[in-house]
């Protein structure tokens, strides 16, 4: 299965710069190259929600995990990271969209 994932280390409205770094999912490891460099996500706990739809909807979940996380005796341990299984990348409607929004966490 195919499918990327991204985390957004800073964003700067006022310029107009959001620093993202963007990952695909692969079988095997390769030689770093370039610009191209392998790593492996480390195993974490995390609070996730899954959704199908509209990326308009993104702020809203936001804010549904993190108050879920405060209310239920967790913080945040990392950045929070979305997976994209379906996306304009390979589906033109956004209604079909299907994405995971993890928040890292620790009691």
């Amino acid at each position: 299965m195919q499918y990327c994932m991204a985390i957004t280390h800073s964003v700067d409205f006022e310029n107009k710069l959001i620093d993202t770094e963007v990952f695909r999912v692969v079988e095997q490891a390769g030689p770093d190259i370039g610009g191209l460099r392998f790593s492996k996500m480390p195993e974490t706990e995390a609070a996730v929600v899954a959704f199908q739809g509209k990326y308009s909807r993104l702020g809203d979940i936001n804010r549904y995990i993190y108050h879920w996380i405060v209310e239920n005796g967790y913080r945040i341990s990392r950045k929070a990271f979305n997976v994209y299984y379906i996306s304009p990348e390979n589906e033109p409607n956004p209604e079909n969209f299907v994405t995971e929004i993890c928040y890292p966490i620790k009691k």
